[in-house]
């Protein structure tokens, strides 16, 4: 929808030199974060929220949508079984 207004997505950033806070100084090399590290971490808090939520049955849309989804996979498992072993008992 925005693409045709013409609106496209642009990468903003920052060089930060040193940032202050109170008295003390904080130096760039200290405030540089890499930033694949940091979204891998982001990914990895998710998922360990989402395993926690779900063991625990902390009902969060995600958890919620997980749940219903499993649940669909196991129904559809048991009518297979079923399926297949009333196959087989009536040879």
């Amino acid at each position: 929808m925005l693409a045709k207004l013409g609106v496209t997505p642009m990468e903003i950033g920052i060089s930060l030199v040193s940032a202050l806070e109170d008295k003390d100084m904080y130096m760039a090399d200290i405030l540089d974060i890499d930033t694949d590290k940091f979204i891998a971490q982001i990914r990895q808090a998710y998922t360990d929220a989402l395993k926690l939520g779900v063991e625990r049955e902390i009902m969060t849309l995600e958890v919620t949508e997980y749940l219903l989804a499993k649940a669909e996979r196991d129904a559809k498992a048991l009518e297979a079984y079923t399926l297949s072993s009333q196959k087989g008992a009536g040879k």
